[in-house]
């Protein structure tokens, strides 16, 4: 379910079709990712962010999501904002990693 779906399809800047409520977008600009049977997929290590393999996704009111399976850490930040203000929320998953906000769920 979470490997590769798309081969060496890259994955380009995501246009929008409603300028007036999204924004283009390039998550992770330079880095290769892929897609799996539901998520983005990181496909090298961010460091500091994310590890290969990480996949997670956005929504077009801000609310994105995001899972670590080599750390066992996944993320959820959901606002109810129109236009997609992603500057700010580009920031914030980084800010709450880097703070330590985050808590590994062992099963």
């Amino acid at each position: 379910m979470l490997a590769n779906q798309i081969g060496d399809i890259p994955i380009p800047l995501l246009k929008t079709a409603v300028p007036a409520i999204t924004a283009d977008c390039e998550l992770f600009p330079g880095k290769r990712k892929s897609h799996s049977m539901a998520f983005m997929r990181i496909e090298e290590d961010i460091p500091g962010m994310r590890n290969a393999g990480s996949q997670g996704w956005a929504g077009v009111l801000n609310t994105h999501f995001w899972l670590d399976p080599k750390a066992n850490l996944a993320g959820l930040l959901m606002t109810q904002s129109l236009p997609v203000r992603r500057a700010a929320l580009r920031v914030a998953p980084r800010e709450l990693r880097a703070r330590g906000l985050h808590r590994h769920v062992h099963a």
